[in-house]
């Protein structure tokens, strides 16, 4: 009789929880992401036990399930034909038809659907349904980590420290930046946390020395990863280029201001940048990477991110806009005095439906009221940000530090930071203005910006307040 025998492709990542049992799996070669419930969730605790590649019998998992082989074999030929397990290890002429594959998938559901809301929520919804039902169990649904401050943009509105502004080069890499056997350790750590996902992010990761390093080791951890970039250091380097694909990342986010390069790069300041954006959009898409296009949308390109949005759903990619163009992280206030939109460039840009603070279409769905006992937001909650020199704070926009991973373990500073805990402890009944006015519910209520702004989180934001009076009154004038 023949032994079954199957593998976890490359391509799988995903977290089990005991407490629920149930796992979340990530087949991010398709871009695909399901939930598994008890005994299936179980099945799949073992699975991503697997080393990539390793043949493994379906009766040694039935005997450690125990189940027998000829009631599990069903099941593991299904996930097979999903491309969950694999019976051999694809050739690079198999991935190369099965990306093909993949992306003709894509286009299909793009003509399907109506659109980024649609497209939006392929990535989101079992991502919450997970994040959901573990946040009782105290354990985080992502963690953001902002690997350096460094760039190879000068953006003028790059709200990090030390950024680029008002024609001032001050970008620096921190002599104070974890090393690359730091990351590994927080890997190991956010992995035995039962983390499913991380993001890396900067300044722009790839100026971090050994990056690769760091998201191959994060690969092998079997995260789910995604990556904020420009796409300037994936453009100068096909080889890195390669690696970074071999890794197989859930989403890269690129950073697209305009589809002219006159106004793109108006913004970063870099010669040639929108192009070589554009043309690593080009490659992501023909081979099937799943993708973000983020457009903050400011002064300076107000009248061109329509054609980024169509830019992004002919490279089956999610079109992020983001409207809250906010002071730096340190203070500076220059982006808000000169970059942020009008009243009036605000009150034509939010009744754009394709706008995700927008007062129209099913955007609308996000006004909301807010009650005394709610909580502002899911900073420090169901995610934490690590910031480049190891310190923890509840999220990128939040810098209150909370901990630090040199002193102390990431699942310690989680449960035992004071700051943390105070965090999680706020509610809307707690803050001076907040929930108490009739704009409030045309919110979208930012803690951190109000930390900036004021040094208390709890307290109104300028800048919150300024956009949800201005939806309010788009709403009244219908």
């Amino acid at each position: 009789m023949r032994m079954n025998t199957y593998m976890l492709p490359e391509w799988m990542a995903g977290r089990y929880n005991k407490e629920e049992r149930l796992a979340i799996i990530f087949n991010n070669l398709a871009g695909e992401t399901y939930l598994f419930e008890e005994d299936t969730a179980d099945l799949m605790e073992l699975l991503l036990e697997q080393e990539y590649n390793q043949a493994f019998s379906a009766a040694r998992l039935a005997d450690r399930l125990g189940c027998s082989e000829e009631d599990l074999d069903p099941f593991l030929d299904e996930l097979a034909e999903q491309r969950i397990l694999v019976k051999e290890i694809p050739s690079l002429e198999d991935l190369t038809v099965l990306r093909s594959k993949v992306v003709e998938a894509k286009k299909s559901f793009l003509k399907k659907s109506s659109g980024t809301e649609k497209l939006q929520s392929v990535f989101e919804l079992v991502d919450t349904e997970y994040r959901d039902r573990i946040e009782k169990h105290s354990v985080p649904s992502s963690v953001s980590i902002e690997l350096t401050y460094g760039c190879n943009e000068m953006c003028v509105h790059c709200y990090n420290p030390n950024s680029s502004r008002e024609n001032c080069v001050v970008k620096k890499v921190a002599d104070d930046e974890l090393a690359t056997e730091d990351y590994f350790s927080v890997l190991d750590q956010l992995a035995d946390m039962g983390v499913p996902k991380v993001l890396f992010t900067g300044g722009d990761p790839f100026v971090k020395k050994d990056f690769i390093r760091i998201l191959q080791y994060a690969h092998k951890k079997k995260f789910a990863v995604d990556i904020y970039t420009n796409g300037q250091s994936l453009y100068n380097n096909p080889g890195l280029y390669e690696q970074v694909v071999a890794c197989f990342p859930h989403t890269i986010g690129l950073s697209l201001y305009s589809v002219d390069p006159a106004v793109h790069e108006s913004v970063t300041r870099v010669k040639g940048s929108c192009e070589k954006t554009k043309a690593i959009a080009d490659r992501l898409c023909a081979d099937g990477v799943g993708m973000t296009i983020k457009c903050p949308i400011m002064r300076i390109n107000k009248d061109s991110y329509k054609a980024v949005y169509d830019f992004a759903i002919s490279h089956n990619a999610v079109p992020e806009f983001e409207v809250n163009i906010t002071s730096s992280i340190d203070g500076v206030e220059y982006a808000v005095n000169n970059l942020r939109l009008t009243e009036d460039d605000f009150r034509t840009v939010l009744a754009d439906p394709m706008i995700p603070l927008s007062t129209e279409g099913s955007r609308a769905g996000r006004i909301k009221d807010r009650t005394p006992e709610m909580q502002f937001c899911g900073a420090g909650v169901d995610s934490f940000n690590i910031k480049p020199d190891g310190a923890v704070s509840p999220c990128i926009a939040f810098s209150l530090e909370c901990g630090n991973v040199k002193n102390a373990p990431l699942a310690a500073i989680w449960k035992e930071s004071k700051e943390l805990n105070r965090v999680r402890s706020l509610r809307y009944k707690d803050s001076d203005r907040c929930g108490k006015e009739s704009y409030c519910r045309y919110c979208n209520r930012c803690i951190g910006q109000s930390y900036t702004e004021k040094g208390v989180p709890e307290n109104y934001s300028t800048d919150n307040c300024f956009i949800a009076k201005i939806r309010e009154s788009l709403v009244k004038e219908r």
